[in-house]
C-alpha cells in the first residue's frame, strides 16, 4: 500500500502538460505521407494562396488544392490539417483592394475544406516585412474580413491569428519580463534586432484590436530554447488558446548545428512549449528545406535523400 501511495505521489509531483505535435513546411517528398504517420504527427500545416486559386476574378483553379486535400485526407487518418491563407503565393501579403472578393474566396475555401480542415490561419508573420507590407490596422481589417467568412464557410473550423515572428515576438515578451534591449539583442544572436518599440507597438495593436476575431493566437519560436516560455506565456495574457506553429533548431544565429544537437532540441523545444501551455506545436520541416533558406534548411527531420535523422526519431518518440 505504501508503495502504491508513493508512486501516486510521485506522479502528482511530475510536471503535466498536454498538446499536439505536427509538421509545418518541407512537405515535398515521395514518402511524405508514410513518414508523417511514422513520425506520429498529429497535424500538418501548409499554405494556400488566393492568387493561385483565383488568379483573376471568378476564375477558380481548385484542382491542385483538391488533389493535395484528397491525398492528405485519404492517406493520413487521424492527422489534422491546418491551412495558412496567404494573399499571394510569392512575396509579401498586403490588404487586398477588393475585400468583398477576398471575403468570398475565403468563404468558398472554408466550404471547400469542410470536414477536412481543422483550422485556418489568416496570414503569416505579419510583423515582418517579408510577409506583410501593410500596417497593423490593415492586418486587423484583413482578419475582420476573413474570420466571419471562415465561420460562414465552416462553423466547426478554428480561426487562428497569423503567427508572430520569432524575432518580433521576442521584443514585447522579453520587455514585459524586464529584459533590457542589450539582453534582447543577445537573445536574438546574429539575427537583426528589429526596431524594438515599433515591433512592440505593432504586435500589441494587432492583438488588442484583432484578438476578438480569433480562437487561437500563435508564436513562432526559433533562437534559443529558453526564449520559448517567455513568448508563449506573454501570448497567454491575451486570453486565447496559444499555438506554436513554427519551431526548430539548432538555430544557427545562436548555436552551432549538429545532428546530435538537433535531436536534443526536438525534445527540448516540444516539451518547453507544451509545459508552458501551447496546445499545438509544429516542427519546421519534414524534409530539409531548399538551399536558398540557409538558416532553416537543415532543420528538416529527413534529408533530401530520404534519410531519417536522429531528430526524426526524437520527434516520433516525443510524449505529450
Amino acid at each position: 500500500m505504501r508503495t502504491l501511495l508513493l508512486a501516486l505521489m510521485l506522479c502528482l509531483c511530475l510536471p503535466c502538460w498536454a498538446g499536439e505535435k505536427g509538421i509545418t513546411g518541407g512537405l515535398d517528398g515521395p514518402d511524405r505521407n508514410a513518414l508523417l504517420l511514422e513520425a506520429n504527427a498529429d497535424f500538418v500545416r501548409f499554405p494556400v494562396a488566393w492568387d493561385q486559386i483565383e488568379p483573376t476574378p471568378n476564375h477558380f483553379r481548385w484542382a491542385v488544392y483538391d488533389q493535395m486535400l484528397d491525398d492528405l485526407s485519404a492517406n493520413l487518418p487521424g492527422v489534422q490539417l491546418v491551412v495558412t491563407i496567404r494573399v499571394r503565393a510569392a512575396g509579401a501579403d498586403s490588404l487586398p483592394s477588393d475585400l468583398a472578393r477576398y471575403r468570398r474566396f475565403v468563404q468558398l475555401l472554408a466550404q471547400h475544406g469542410r470536414g477536412h480542415i481543422y483550422a485556418y490561419q489568416v496570414g503569416n508573420e505579419v510583423d515582418w516585412w517579408g510577409f506583410w507590407t501593410g500596417s497593423a490596422a490593415e492586418y486587423v481589417k484583413l482578419l475582420a474580413t476573413a474570420s466571419p467568412a471562415i465561420r460562414a464557410g465552416d462553423p466547426t473550423a478554428k480561426v487562428v491569428m497569423a503567427g508572430f515572428s520569432s524575432d518580433g515576438l521576442m521584443v514585447p515578451a522579453l520587455l514585459s519580463e524586464h529584459y533590457s534591449i542589450p539582453q534582447i539583442a543577445e537573445a536574438l544572436g546574429k539575427s537583426t534586432l528589429p526596431g524594438a518599440r515599433q515591433t512592440d507597438a505593432f504586435i500589441r495593436e494587432v492583438l488588442r484590436n484583432g484578438v476578438r476575431y480569433v480562437d487561437v493566437v500563435d508564436a513562432h519560436t526559433y533562437h534559443a530554447c529558453w526564449t520559448i516560455a517567455p513568448r508563449v506565456n506573454w501570448l497567454k495574457r491575451w486570453g486565447k488558446e496559444v499555438w506554436n506553429t513554427e519551431t526548430g533548431g539548432p538555430d544557427s544565429v545562436v548555436c552551432e548545428w549538429s545532428e546530435a544537437e538537433q535531436a536534443h532540441q526536438v525534445a527540448a523545444r516540444l516539451s518547453a512549449a507544451w509545459q508552458c501551455g501551447a496546445t499545438l506545436v509544429a516542427w519546421l520541416g519534414l524534409y530539409e528545406m531548399t538551399p536558398e533558406t540557409v538558416r532553416f534548411e537543415q532543420m528538416g527531420l529527413v534529408t533530401r535523400e530520404g534519410r531519417r535523422k536522429p531528430a526524426f526519431y526524437a520527434f516520433r518518440d516525443a510524449v505529450r
